[in-house]
């Protein structure tokens, strides 16, 4: 077998390996290098999630695992999201398993808005499928980060 061979069959079972844990409900951060990064606070009842750059499964379970843990800190009372992807460049089909494992799980834990900041059309759309999961959470989209701020301190929830 050839290095290139062994370097594609390895990329493979990294790959199996991270959707099995997805799917198995792992909190394993990651099996191989994240890709794209992101940043997560909170502001009073808020969650801000910034995303940055081209994501894998990897980075997208990783920003699963940590949301989780921050949000469930104030998740004893109503609480909201704001999505900032202004910088996010998107990511492959396998980013969406644990991106639809969050929101199921933000909807089950409290989430009552989320305010979403799109640079691209593209963004939207897919995000929107997304947000399916959310049944007990309004979400606006906006192009503007101020826009979004506006909108969820009009609903109670200041930024």
């Amino acid at each position: 077998m050839t290095k290139k061979k062994i370097q594609t069959c390895t990329e493979e079972f990294r790959k199996e390996a991270v959707l099995r844990a997805d799917k198995s409900g792992s909190n394993a951060t990651s099996v191989g290098k994240e890709h794209g990064s992101f940043e997560i606070e909170v502001i009073n009842q808020v969650v801000v999630l910034r995303s940055f750059g081209a994501w894998n499964v990897e980075t997208a379970i990783h920003m699963r695992n940590d949301f989780q843990q921050i949000a469930s800190k104030i998740a004893n009372r109503p609480w909201a999201c704001l999505v900032d992807l202004r910088s996010w460049e998107l990511g492959g089909p396998e980013i969406w398993s644990p991106i639809e494992r969050l929101n199921m799980w933000c909807d089950q834990n409290n989430q009552k808005l989320e305010a979403v900041v799109c640079s691209l059309l593209i963004q939207k759309h897919l995000l929107e499928n997304a947000q399916k999961a959310l049944l007990h959470s309004e979400t606006e989209f906006f192009d503007n980060i101020n826009k979004a701020k506006i909108w969820l301190n009009t609903k109670g929830y200041e930024i």
